[in-house]
């Protein structure tokens, strides 16, 4: 349920401390969508879809397990503190990417961080951004800057268990 009027990425109000804020909330949710399924936390990612590519027309953050060939493919990519392209792409899409080390995430705004390193500020109107955790607690943001950049295809919804990918955790033998 909303609980502001916020259209999306590109909402102005993101760029202060309501983007802290929100973005703050999610990363924090990560916990409570891992639990039902017994899922580790490190596993759960947020995707945020640019405006052409969104399913509703207010704010909103998915979570989810994040693909296991995402996990891969950043787990040995040369990602460092400021905004590169990712080589080579994910997925086939081209992204952005820069991490965020776990002592800088209490008051980091990844919405002002990515206005910032965007050309021209209506960029990110054609924004999704997806954060993912790394094993030392940080996250690595992706951005994808596309009219129908979609960061939620990083994440697989249809991952279960412990693993994020494994077999579920609450799985039973059919008879």
């Amino acid at each position: 349920m909303p609980i502001d009027d916020l259209s999306g990425i590109e909402a102005p109000a993101l760029q202060g401390l309501a983007g802290v804020a929100i973005f703050q909330a999610a990363w924090a949710a990560r916990a409570e969508a891992a639990d039902p399924r017994g899922a580790s936390v490190s596993k759960i990612g947020l995707a945020i879809n640019s405006p052409l590519s969104r399913s509703q027309d207010h704010m909103h953050i998915h979570l989810d397990c994040v693909r296991s060939a995402v996990q891969a493919a950043l787990g040995t990519a040369d990602i460092g503190e400021t905004w590169s392209w990712l080589s080579p792409g994910l997925l086939r899409r081209r992204y952005i990417a820069r991490r965020v080390a776990a002592e800088r995430l209490a008051d980091f705004n990844p919405f002002a961080a990515l206005m910032a390193f965007l050309p021209k500020p209506q960029l990110i109107a054609q924004s999704s951004l997806a954060a993912i955790p790394t094993p030392d607690g940080g996250m690595i943001l992706l951005a994808d800057i596309r009219p129908h950049s979609w960061a939620e295809g990083l994440l697989d919804h249809s991952a279960r268990g412990p693993t994020c990918g494994g077999a579920a955790a609450d799985a039973s033998p059919q008879r």
